[in-house]
């Protein structure tokens, strides 16, 4: 069954979870939802429970690739790709108050970073993601 986070309520099968995971979800959003869909997952989690995050962090090579573009560019670090979906950079700092504003605590937070390389096409690609553990307080 489809799920639009946004939109739809979450079922009452998956309220009190004891985790849950947001991968790749949150910069697909427009960013005036972003808080919004934090609320409603932190409703959903039971009394302390674990958020797992994981998304596209500033700098990331294709948000270099849309910036030089300039006309994918929606809004700062907010990006429309070819196909008419979104694409938002998180900056580290910005993201934790974020979750910190909506009652989660951050038990670990890192940078991801990987030099990714295509030989056929000598290509160096500069990939980076933010991975952050959440607790539900």
């Amino acid at each position: 069954m489809p799920l639009d986070i946004v939109e739809d309520e979450i079922p009452e099968d998956f309220k009190e979870a004891n985790y849950s995971i947001l991968m790749f979800v949150l910069s697909a959003i427009n960013p005036e939802k972003h808080e919004f869909v934090i609320k409603k997952l932190h409703d959903a989690l039971d009394k302390d429970g674990i958020l797992y995050f994981r998304d596209y962090a500033l700098y990331d090579m294709a948000q270099m690739r849309f910036a030089k573009k300039k006309k994918n560019k929606v809004s700062e670090n907010l990006y429309m790709r070819n196909d008419k979906t979104l694409v938002y950079y998180f900056n580290k700092d910005e993201i934790e108050a974020l979750f910190a504003k909506n009652s989660f605590q951050v038990l670990d937070s890192k940078v991801i970073y990987r030099l990714i390389e295509n030989r056929k096409d000598n290509l160096k690609m500069h990939r980076l993601w933010l991975q952050i553990k959440l607790k539900k307080i």
